[in-house]
């Protein structure tokens, strides 16, 4: 076959990066690769040939083949990382740009802080804790709950035993605890009075002719063996004169003992056909001179 045969040029070449004030570099002779047969020409590249860089804010880094670009972060080089939530994607949608990508489950990660222009927010493996410029920290870890003396709001009422319960709920237990009893006596609603939680009720007769006895929760009335009717004077009053009636079944007094003059009254049956009822008194007064 044929020798291979190549012709190699002197020629102006493309501008180059090397440019003042804003400007292309000025063109520079190259050297051009005629490749046979009418196939063309190359520049054959030097050091000084450069590579545009951008980001996402479209503001072009223009580096020479012997430069460096820097891709840096702020994230301190002795500090603890993860390579496990970013992914590097060749986009041919976007002309064979490479996108990094962030995974949307975040993995490996120690804790995150989120701050704002009155907290910071700590989320870790131990749970979640909010401290505000102003008050107390507030903590949700597997210790239980930390509300840092907030008010815990929009909780439902409770149904099931281990339920926290709301303030409507204690409204209503301490509204029918505080409610007490009502006392009244003989039926008579008009002297009510209200007995209210921790409260005593003292049951008590003033005459001593009721004997009242507790034992326990069991309290017993009981008539004393000797009864005492009416009740000498006080505090300049005259005293009150006493009287003991027996009723009969058909509910009228059939004897009466009378305090004032010491006398037994009985009241006998009805009179037939008109005639009066027997009645009788029976009194002290004073007899005869004895021998």
């Amino acid at each position: 076959g044929q020798d291979a045969q190549a012709t190699i040029k002197v020629v102006d070449g493309t501008k180059g990066l090397d440019g003042n004030n804003g400007k292309d570099g000025e063109s520079k002779t190259r050297i051009v690769y005629e490749k046979p047969n009418g196939g063309g020409t190359e520049e054959i590249a030097t050091l000084n040939d450069g590579l545009n860089f951008v980001g996402d804010k479209g503001q072009v880094i223009q580096k020479k083949l012997n430069e460096t670009l820097a891709i840096k972060g702020n994230l301190d080089a002795a500090a603890v990382v993860t390579d496990k939530n970013l992914r590097v994607d060749n986009d041919k949608d976007k002309n064979g740009e490479l996108i990094i990508k962030m995974a949307k489950s975040l993995t490996d990660l120690t804790n995150a802080t989120f701050s704002s222009d009155d907290s910071n927010t700590v989320i870790g493996g131990n749970g979640l804790t909010i401290t505000p410029k102003a008050g107390d920290e507030v903590s949700l870890t597997d210790k239980g709950l930390n509300n840092g003396n907030n008010t815990i709001i929009n909780v439902a009422p409770g149904v099931n035993g281990t339920d926290a319960v709301n303030k409507d709920q204690l409204d209503g237990v301490n509204a029918t605890a505080n409610a007490g009893w009502n006392l009244t006596t003989n039926g008579d609603n008009t002297n009510a009075s209200n007995v209210a939680p921790n409260s005593t009720v003292d049951l008590a007769n003033t005459d001593g002719n009721i004997v009242i006895t507790k034992a326990g929760n069991n309290v017993t009335f009981d008539l004393n063996n000797n009864l005492t009717v009416g009740g000498p004077g006080k505090d300049g009053k005259d005293g009150v004169d006493g009287q003991l009636g027996v009723q009969g079944k058909d509910g009228k007094t059939g004897v009466t003992l009378n305090g004032k003059d010491g006398s037994i009254g009985l009241t006998g049956p009805k009179g037939a056909d008109g005639k009066d009822g027997a009645n009788a008194t029976i009194s002290v007064v004073n007899g005869p001179v004895g021998v």
